[in-house]
């Protein structure tokens, strides 16, 4: 199903659910059974083969076992999905009684069920989920998660809004339906993922069936996904207010980019010159700081949120869609100093900062040295490069060299612009150095990046389609055009799947594929042919290209090789030995795969040896 089957298919189904909201939840709720059915169908045919195997088929009962039983047990294991509990610590009326008393509050508005547990996370976030206790059939715990950004980044009201929205889920048996749906789509990934990688006897009726249920119980069930949250938010405005609920929401969306754009890449440049983490960014976080960020920056985010459209890519509404749905315009206050909801926890305010300032050093330490270490290689390096420039006209790699070190460890990515750009004047025919520029330009938001990104890929960009798809989706996601956004949403879906089948087919040797000659001259086979000869033990080698069905233009040559002789008895460390001395010491001329052509692989010093021109050794 391509995607504007799958957009077709959702918006008949939203219109469906508004005319008859009752029966679209029944039609839901039925094709989640239907998944479960088919696949307890599946196991009880399996189940009723072996029996009458065993009974009628005694000879064969082994065969049908060793075929069979792992498919049934690898089925069940996929249909066991439990959600694991969040972590993070937890607070308790005790040591948080004023959150708890605005939970108990909102509680009682919305008569929710009991709340079990209250979980802090370093996430901007706040989520509520059901934990079954003991299997599905037993009961649920409702664990409440709030994200210390988040309680930091809002007033109490604004907060207060939120809580209302997560409790509204809860209120409307949302966590429980949305579970079971999740659970549904786990199952059926896990069994597509099991049964692409080890393809048995029989697993066509998992894959077809997959294939023709998944997309349309996706489709079917995304409505209902989307229209929680607008239930939600009328449940936050309904115990709240219109007002609160719009600056939650506003507030949310600019946190979100004044932490990526912003807070996170200046805790993140002391890397340039410590090489330990430093300094303690939960405790140091106030949200975005009233009077010290221009209001220019704040109204910036607050349209880039705006700008932003509802997609197939997220059940959640776009911001400006939920405020419509409630009738408000955005607007947004950031807290006063000692006025934001972080002081709902009291005491436990500074423990928890501590706990996660701690986390993160922790956590962040091995990158942060590797960063730093690289940055310094990078610094030296780019020393050299200007050096050089100085001296001679750079190639083309070196250029592109200078112009990534100017980004990551020199001026900037001004300079890199300026580098890149003077690359495609002096190699005006290099698809790398227009397609590095139209990158850098797009992801800058430059109109020029994305028709130059655009020109490139209509042309002869197949192999950088999944780089770039992904960046023109969100360019137009960015600038407010859906149906572009979508377009280009569908080619990056269509290239992943493309580049995955391309990987598989390159990493894996068959003796049903088709090998030819390797095509390659003299001058690039002889020394090929000598660092051979240099490596001791080798007794043959094979030299052929495997056809492929992707990108045909990119060969994949693949060297057999054997070591053991005819009546030597095969010894795995030396064929390991040898192996890794071809993969050091050989210069393939591109992408190779090394195989050793004996037993088991020896069909395949046949197959080689039939390959006009395939011998080296």
């Amino acid at each position: 199903m391509n995607l504007q089957d799958f957009e077709a298919r959702v918006s008949r189904m939203e219109q469906f659910a508004a005319l008859y909201p009752g029966l679209y939840r029944q039609r839901v709720l039925a094709w989640a059974a239907l998944g479960y059915v088919y696949l307890f169908v599946v196991m009880l045919v399996i189940v009723a083969v072996l029996v009458l195997s065993m009974w009628a088929l005694k000879a064969a009962a082994a065969k049908l076992l060793i075929l069979f039983v792992p498919m049934l047990f690898m089925i069940a294991r996929a249909m066991w999905v439990q959600l694991a509990p969040p972590e993070g610590p937890r607070v308790t009326r005790t040591t948080a009684p004023a959150l708890f008393e605005l939970l108990d509050d909102l509680r009682r508005q919305l008569r929710t069920p009991r709340i079990s547990e209250v979980v802090i996370t370093p996430d901007l976030n706040a989520a509520v989920t059901q934990i079954s206790r003991f299997g599905p059939f037993a009961g649920y715990r409702n664990v409440v998660m709030l994200g210390l950004p988040l309680m930091k980044g809002l007033t109490v009201e604004q907060f207060r809004a939120v809580l209302a929205h997560e409790l509204g889920h809860l209120s409307r048996g949302h966590g429980r339906v949305g579970n079971w749906i999740y659970r549904m789509r786990v199952v059926w990934a896990r069994l597509e993922a099991e049964f692409q990688q080890d393809a048995r006897a029989g697993s066509g009726l998992i894959l077809r069936f997959y294939e023709w249920y998944v997309p349309r119980f996706n489709a079917l069930s995304f409505p209902l996904a989307r229209a929680n949250e607008y239930e939600a938010d009328a449940a936050s405005v309904r115990v709240t207010s219109p007002q609160s609920a719009a600056q939650a929401l506003t507030g949310v969306n600019v946190l979100a980019l004044y932490l990526n754009e912003r807070y996170w890449p200046s805790i993140h440049a002391a890397a340039r010159e410590t090489a330990d983490p430093v300094g303690a960014p939960f405790a140091r976080f106030v949200g975005v700081p009233a009077g010290a960020t221009a209001d220019w920056d704040i109204e910036r985010w607050k349209a880039t949120a705006l700008s932003q459209v509802t997609s197939l890519a997220d059940t959640h509404p776009s911001l400006s869609d939920r405020l419509n749905a409630i009738g408000q315009t955005p607007g947004w206050t950031p807290p006063a100093s000692g006025e934001s909801a972080d002081r709902l926890l009291g005491d436990e305010l500074g423990k928890l900062e501590q706990l996660f300032d701690d986390q993160w050093r922790e956590q962040i330490a091995g990158s942060w040295r590797q960063f730093n270490e690289e940055l310094r290689g990078a610094r030296e390096r780019l020393t050299v490069l200007r050096e050089e420039a100085g001296k001679r006209s750079l190639t083309l790699e070196e250029q592109l060299e200078w112009a990534n070190a100017e980004a990551r460890a020199g001026e900037g990515s001004a300079r890199a612009l300026q580098l890149r750009r003077e690359a495609v004047e002096r190699f005006p025919d290099s698809l790398d150095a227009r397609f590095v520029l139209a990158l850098q330009l797009t992801e800058a938001d430059e109109a020029e990046g994305a028709q130059l990104l655009e020109s490139i890929l209509s042309t002869n960009g197949a192999a950088m389609e999944e780089a770039a798809a992904g960046v023109l989706r969100d360019y137009w996601g960015r600038s407010g055009d859906k149906v572009s956004a979508d377009r280009w949403h569908e080619r990056l879906v269509d290239a992943q799947r493309t580049m995955n089948a391309a990987r598989r087919e390159r990493s894996v040797l068959m003796t049903n594929d088709r090998y030819l000659p390797h095509g390659l001259t003299d001058e690039v086979v002889a020394p090929m042919a000598a660092a051979l000869r240099d490596i001791p033990g080798i007794r043959r080698a094979y030299l052929v290209r495997k056809q492929t069905l992707h990108f045909m233009e990119l060969p994949l040559y693949v060297l057999g090789y054997r070591v053991t002789g005819w009546l030597e008895r095969r010894d795995a460390d030396r064929i390991d030995q040898v192996h890794i001395m071809i993969q050091s010491r050989v210069p393939f001329p591109g992408e190779s795969l090394i195989l050793c052509v004996e037993r088991p692989n020896a069909a395949f010093a046949k197959l080689f040896r039939q390959v006009p021109g395939s011998r080296l050794l």
